[in-house]
């Protein structure tokens, strides 16, 4: 098994890479924060992946760090999480955003996730809520989004902004304020996504 792969950054190529290791390419499929934090075409880059092998297939999956790795291999044990959808869902929520989100068993999140309906995302947290609770870190087991923050998200997604940039925005304004109306969360968040 593979375990990681370092060599030239070859190409990039929206959700993919080629890493160049003595004159082999190697096509990694990668998660939006391997993305963002690439660096130019010709620079040295080293990258965490995990290996799929099926009949007809070999895959690599690749991942800016271990932690990253091991929660794309967590998410993938549970019945109808595959590769790809694991990938997509690294790629829209922070794996701390994940973890807790299963582990406080937050379906408005959960069922938000691409490819995630009702059905899945409860199989997500009957089957990794204990396994990932000892991931937590205090900082982050908080309680259920309030019915003004889900009301809020819901509006936002209605007026086109992704999950991943209202979730962030959200987390910030909720950081620095208590007791927010849907109207002044829906206010704040259109000015900190207007940037």
């Amino acid at each position: 098994m593979i375990a990681h792969i370092a060599g030239i950054l070859d190409n990039i190529n929206k959700n993919k890479i080629v890493i160049d290791v003595n004159g082999v390419g190697y096509e990694i499929l990668v998660t939006e924060n391997v993305l963002s934090t690439l660096p130019s075409e010709g620079s040295f880059i080293r990258v965490f992946v995990y290996q799929q092998v099926r009949e007809d297939d070999l895959t690599l999956f690749g991942f800016k760090n271990t932690e990253e790795k091991e929660i794309f291999q967590t998410l993938i044990s549970v019945s109808g999480v595959g590769a790809k959808i694991a990938l997509s869902i690294l790629s829209s929520i922070d794996k701390d955003k994940l973890v807790n989100a299963i582990v406080t068993k937050d379906m408005f999140v959960l069922t938000h996730l691409p490819g995630i309906g009702k059905k899945t995302a409860e199989r997500l947290v009957v089957e990794l809520k204990d396994k990932l609770a000892d991931n937590t870190s205090t900082a982050i087991k908080t309680q259920s989004k309030s019915k003004d923050t889900t009301d809020a998200i819901q509006a936002l997604q209605q007026l086109g902004y992704n999950f991943k940039e209202i979730s962030g925005v959200i987390a910030k304004i909720e950081a620095n304020n208590n007791n927010l109306k849907t109207e002044e969360i829906i206010k704040m968040a259109l000015a900190n996504l207007g940037r």
